[in-house]
């Protein structure tokens, strides 16, 4: 199975560009057109209200994911949504090594994170949590899905 959300990420980043670029505007405007801030209190607040959604967004945590189990790794791939700040990152476990997965929420449900655990010869490898924020319901739906499905076969295939 492959879940990419492409293009729910490329909405977030043209959002995070618009919300920028009108907010320097309309402070801008506020700031060289000579006027005294009375006359232009309702430029600034509306810039302060995209500047405080803007801030939702960045407290979201907003990432890039896809997941893809169609061959012998399970292999993630991510990074973060806002067009100014990404390390592009990916990992890969051999399906047949993973073990468990833990789905966290934080910041009062605003960010969500996967993290998996691979049984290996070692022990057992906990990978790097990703942010699934941007991921709609269905999506995340499928992620786990698909995951428990891996997860019941290795179960399988080791009795």
């Amino acid at each position: 199975m492959v879940i990419d959300n492409r293009l729910n990420t490329g909405k977030i980043r043209m959002a995070y560009i618009v919300l920028l670029s009108i907010s320097a505007f309309s402070i801008a405007y506020a700031m060289f057109e000579g006027y005294s801030f009375r006359e232009h209190y309702l430029a600034l607040a509306f810039a302060g209200l995209l500047i405080l959604v803007y801030m939702f967004m960045h407290l979201k945590n907003l990432y890039y994911f896809y997941y893809n189990d169609e061959k012998s790794h399970i292999v993630i791939r991510y990074y973060y949504a806002h067009p100014f700040m990404r390390r592009y990152k990916t990992f890969q476990i051999k399906a047949t090594e993973l073990d468990k997965y833990e789905i966290t929420t934080t910041l009062f449900g605003l960010q969500k994170y996967i993290t998996l655990y691979a049984q290996t010869g070692k022990g057992t490898a906990k990978y790097p949590a990703v942010s699934i924020s941007a991921l709609s319901e269905k999506e995340l739906m499928d992620l786990e899905k698909a995951l428990n499905q891996n997860i019941q076969f290795n179960f399988k295939k080791k009795r």
